[in-house]
């Protein structure tokens, strides 16, 4: 039970195929059967009495009414007696790819071009679809070509008929956009930049599991450091997830991304919609992204050949699975899951967890440390007030 919970972690919601109970009554045998029982409180006896006014009732409803979820015993001897019939349906998935009916000429332009006088006497409304098929470069909608011709679906049955156009399926994605914006800036890295860089560089290149704090004062250039590592991953032939605490501050760090990464940046969190989620996942299993960005169930991502995984602001609280099954700690996770890839991951924070910082004052993870900020800022003045 635990396992397949688990394993639900690693498919978007929506997408589990699931069977459903429900009982089939034959109405007056069971109101027969009711009117025989002595004790009208029994399981058996509530149960007649719902199946006596209802010809098909889910189980799951069946429990509800009755109160009680122990029904498969008496059903069984109620089926035996030829008073139910229980049958099990097999509900589709939620959700699936999206699919758009389009039009396209089946003629050369010229050969169409031959039949437009000839149908421009008997239906101008035929003429107006196939000029616009002929004026258009790329391939039309039908509900587009509809709409922008005032026409009808029988006109365009009627040129199918004819053999002058067809009518196709095409599978679209369903693509999350994030409403911020950043506008892309040349970064030179700091000398502190640069040695937490080639620190994590030389582990990202040797194929090497490690884990690395990197304690970073706000300001000091965190996000430039992922995104450096990012660039040299995906120049090795590589993938890399990056974990955020919240939802929230997807936007800001996604934007980002794509602006150094364009379209090979897949964005993955509870937000989107069914099908948002469901062509992204699709298009991180097919390869067409390099780079995951969400909160922590994108570290579930199918992704492969992953060669960095960074958590930013691994202290935050967000990381923890604490109300449903399985129960987890993204933070952790990760790390287990960079064991698994064999390559480095980074623990990003101006304020580490005490536990973190513990395990890397001990060796077992690497500390770096930006302590400035970018261009000397200064930090606030912060004053203790009893």
């Amino acid at each position: 039970l635990f396992f397949s919970k688990a394993l639900k972690n690693s498919v978007p919601y929506g997408t589990e195929i699931e069977s459903k109970r429900k009982v089939v009554a034959d109405k007056d045998f069971c109101a027969e059967l009711l009117a025989k029982e002595k004790k009208q409180n029994t399981l058996k006896a509530k149960l007649l009495n719902v199946l006596s006014q209802k010809d098909v009732v889910k189980i799951s409803q069946l429990q509800k009414e009755v109160k009680n979820k122990n029904l498969y015993s008496v059903l069984r001897n109620l089926e035996k007696l030829g008073a139910v019939t229980v049958l099990t349906e097999i509900e589709s998935a939620k959700v699936r790819a999206k699919k758009v009916k389009c039009v396209k000429l089946k003629k050369s332009i010229d050969e169409t071009y031959q039949y437009l006088p000839e149908i421009e006497k008997s239906s101008p409304k035929q003429v107006v679809i196939l000029l616009e098929l002929l004026s258009s470069k790329d391939e039309v909608y039908l509900s587009e070509l509809l709409k922008k011709t005032k026409t009808s679906s029988s006109t365009i049955n009627s040129l199918i008929k004819k053999g002058l156009v067809e009518i196709y399926e095409k599978e679209i994605e369903r693509t999350y956009k994030e409403t911020y914006n950043e506008e892309l800036k040349e970064v030179q890295l700091t000398e502190a930049q640069k040695i937490v860089v080639d620190r994590i560089n030389d582990a990202l290149e040797k194929n090497r599991f490690e884990t690395f704090l990197l304690h970073g004062v706000t300001g000091s250039g965190k996000t430039q450091v992922y995104i450096e590592l990012t660039k040299r991953a995906i120049k090795s032939g590589k993938n890399v997830i990056i974990l955020v605490p919240e939802i929230s501050l997807t936007p800001q760090i996604t934007s980002r991304f794509i602006n150094y990464f364009g379209d090979a940046v897949a964005v993955f969190h509870s937000r989107m919609s069914l099908g948002e989620r469901y062509d992204t996942w699709r298009g991180i299993i097919s390869s067409k992204y390099k780079i995951v960005i969400g909160p922590r169930s994108a570290l579930f991502a199918p992704l492969k050949n992953i060669g960095l995984i960074v958590v930013d602001e691994e202290h935050d609280q967000s990381y923890k699975q604490q109300e449903i099954v399985p129960k987890y700690h993204a933070r952790d996770s990760a790390i287990i899951r960079a064991k698994f890839n064999n390559c480095p991951i980074i623990l990003g924070s101006a304020t580490p967890s005490i536990e973190s910082m513990y395990n890397a004052l001990n060796g077992k993870y690497v500390l770096l440390e930006l302590p400035e900020r970018i261009d000397n800022a200064k930090m606030p003045v912060i004053k203790l007030i009893d």
